[in-house]
């Protein structure tokens, strides 16, 4: 019995021992903190310019299969809207699009944040001359992958000096690359118009020319929340990241602080005026045969001094393609604003002598008859309504028309005044029961 009771002591004294001991481990306030790997920050093993050479725009994408490294300061994000789920690095040795599916890359790329991409596994491709680094063949880099290639440096943002440079000397080596040039405006009839079509998210061109008139493509997207801000009437410069669309090249801005023109407008060389009241703008043309075919499906009419100014609204003419045949159209239909009025505006025709205007319409969906042609000796290339209008007689497709069908105008006489004259095709519909499609081709001006 005695026995039993100190073996009974014994067990009883060694689990109240342990259970202290583990009592004691339970509370114990300091812990041993876990083993810290050290972490070196990545460093570019290859600047832009070697990484571009690897690859040959209009080949197949190539996948990156080493460990390459560059590094390059951000001098577009989407901020804006006009660069969608892309950033732009640049170093001192060239520039290129980084595509991510994701929103909102300003908040962690901003421009001038200094960025390193760990380009192995990525893809290297064009957009119709444009180098870019994609996730895969075909689709940017998935949001969950972005922080294994694209890491943001530590550095605190430095500014983002542009080169100057001037239109005739852009070429294939500043591709995304920040540049400024000086002495720029917007043409005649590209003054006091949106910057794209921010109703139904259009990109739209507009051309800027320097004071020589060499010409260079300003292209916004229509979900860039500057969209609906109108184009300057001045002269001055332009900050833009310099691109390409096959062989057309083209500037984008970040954001509407980049174009600053506010001098007055160039006196010679460039087209002259972008005032208003009388002021007329661009060189006077002796004939007219446009059959708009070098403009650009659904984007503004702009080319060959032409030019659409939504005087109501913000809808301009468009040029359209059907079949081969390509035209100018207008239409109210599924219009956000409640009227439209748009402008299609040729350039000025030098009337020494008298001449004949024709030009065919068609139509579609017809509910009324909202097509007519004017004639002015002034116009400012801003807002047509500052000009003298007279209205011409002609022959317009109409409800007994076939539909899309095009009809002769017949012969329109323009008379001779010593200066200058602009014709003038006018739009006016609303979105209830104003939304007949009309479209204009084959214009032309002869002498006499």
């Amino acid at each position: 019995m005695k026995l039993f009771k100190k073996i009974g002591i014994s067990r009883l004294s060694w689990a109240f021992f342990f259970g202290l001991t583990m009592l004691a481990s339970c509370v114990e306030l300091e812990f041993d903190e876990p083993p810290v790997a050290k972490v070196t920050e990545i460093e570019a093993n290859t600047t832009i310019a070697q990484l571009k050479a690897r690859y040959t725009t209009g080949q197949p994408p190539l996948e990156i299969k080493e460990n390459v490294v560059i590094q390059g300061t951000v001098i577009a994000d989407d901020a804006s809207g006009n660069f969608f789920k892309n950033i732009v690095i640049q170093d001192n040795t060239g520039g290129i699009s980084v595509r991510m599916n994701a929103n909102g890359l300003f908040g962690t790329f901003p421009i001038g944040k200094k960025v390193f991409v760990s380009c192995n596994g990525l893809f290297l491709s064009d957009y119709n001359g444009v180098m870019q680094l994609n996730g895969s063949a075909e689709n940017a880099i998935e949001e969950l992958l972005i922080s294994r290639h694209v890491i943001p440096s530590k550095d605190a943002l430095a500014p983002v000096s542009p080169r100057k440079v001037t239109v005739d000397q852009l070429n294939t080596s500043m591709i995304n690359t920040l540049v400024e040039i000086e002495n720029v405006q917007f043409k005649s009839g590209q003054t006091g118009v949106p910057y794209a079509d921010a109703v139904r998210r259009f990109s739209l061109n507009r051309d800027i020319e320097d004071c020589n008139g060499r010409p260079i493509i300003l292209r916004s997207s229509g979900y860039a929340d500057f969209a609906a801000a109108l184009t300057p009437a001045g002269k001055g410069s332009i900050v833009a990241v310099y691109n390409v669309f096959g062989t057309t090249k083209q500037l984008n801005i970040r954001d509407p602080k980049d174009v600053k023109m506010s001098d007055p407008r160039c006196t010679s060389g460039g087209s002259s005026g972008g005032g208003s009241g009388g002021a007329s703008v661009g060189t006077p043309v002796a004939e007219i045969s446009e059959s708009f075919s070098t403009e650009v499906n659904n984007q503004a009419v702009v080319k060959n001094g032409w030019s659409t100014i939504a005087s109501v609204g913000t809808r301009v003419w468009l040029a359209r393609v059907f079949s081969g045949n390509t035209y100018a159209q207008a239409t109210a239909y599924n219009d956000d604003s409640p009227n439209m009025e748009s402008w299609l505006v040729s350039p000025p025709l030098d009337m020494k002598q008298d001449k004949i205007l024709t030009f065919e319409t068609a139509m579609a969906f017809w509910v009324h008859d909202g097509l007519s042609v004017w004639a002015a000796e002034t116009y400012d290339g801003k807002n047509p309504n500052n000009s003298n209008w007279t209205r011409l007689t002609a022959t317009f497709a109409g409800k007994s028309s076939a539909e899309n069908a095009f009809v002769p105008s017949g012969d329109v006489q323009l008379k001779a005044n010593g200066g200058r004259l602009y014709i003038g095709f006018k739009y006016v519909g609303n979105k209830t029961n104003g939304t007949t499609t009309y479209r204009v081709d084959n214009v032309r001006v002869r002498n006499k």
